[in-house]
């Protein structure tokens, strides 16, 4: 059984495919894929898809072929849709938010967010990453990727019930 971990967020330039990519170094047989507007550009991972469709397809060929799925699609987080859903705030103050960002915070699993308390992921990896030191791993690059994106005040990660 595969589990899709979707990364979201409440803007641009905040960081979502680096975690993305970093999630899938740390998870054993995983592939990225991103959805998004844009157009694929040379560089840029190969698993791009514009449609929910074309997502859809490559998420169920891989589910054969990888125990976890990365993807950073904000319209999969909408709908809920995934095993696990981060959601990646962006810095204090940050004035282009996406106007359903309060949709896509309250659909995620797990923050990383400033202003929370580190530590908290693990009741939502608990239900659905069986191995302790899976869990342990995963929960690391997350506090690594929030101290990057943070202010030295501010906390590192939460889980939403």
């Amino acid at each position: 059984m595969s589990l899709t971990w979707i990364i979201c967020g409440a803007g641009r330039h905040i960081g979502r495919t680096s975690l993305a990519q970093r999630l899938c170094e740390v998870l054993p047989n995983a592939v990225y894929a991103k959805q998004g507007c844009g157009t694929w550009q040379e560089g840029k991972p190969s698993n791009f898809f514009r449609t929910d469709q074309e997502l859809a397809s490559f998420v169920a060929a891989a589910r054969a072929q990888h125990e976890h799925i990365v993807v950073e699609s904000n319209a999969l987080a909408r709908r809920g849709d995934g095993d696990i859903i981060i959601f990646v705030d962006g810095p204090a103050g940050l004035t282009d938010s996406r106007p359903d960002v309060d949709l896509l915070r309250a659909q995620s699993h797990v923050q990383i967010a400033p202003g929370v308390l580190p530590g908290r992921w693990r009741e939502a990896l608990l239900q659905k990453v069986p191995s302790p030191a899976l869990r342990d791993a995963v929960g690391a690059m997350f506090a690594r990727h929030a101290e990057r994106a943070r202010p030295a005040d501010a906390g590192v990660c939460r889980v939403t019930p």
